[in-house]
């Protein structure tokens, strides 16, 4: 409604109930995604491959992940060992 039509960040808060904080925001932020405002901002896709890649981690990080029963080898005398990956 900001960008197509041409109506103001404010007005359009106010039609829609809304806090003209977060109306102006969310076109800069459109504006980022789209290309239009060359800025260090993170994009929308960009900040929700960041937080994807936390909760990898987190879970990458999280015990039990990665620990496995090495298989008893014939002759092996110390038996089965769990070894951390």
């Amino acid at each position: 409604m900001v960008r197509e039509d041409k109506q103001s960040s404010s007005k359009v808060a106010r039609d829609l109930d809304l806090m003209e904080t977060s109306v102006r925001e969310w076109v800069q932020q459109a504006a980022i995604d789209t290309g239009q405002e060359p800025s260090d901002v993170l994009t929308t896709a960009e900040r929700a491959e960041i937080e994807q890649l936390q909760r990898d981690v987190k879970r990458l990080n999280s015990p039990g992940w990665g620990t496995y029963v090495k298989p008893q080898v014939s002759g092996d005398p110390a038996g089965a060992s769990v070894s951390r990956l």
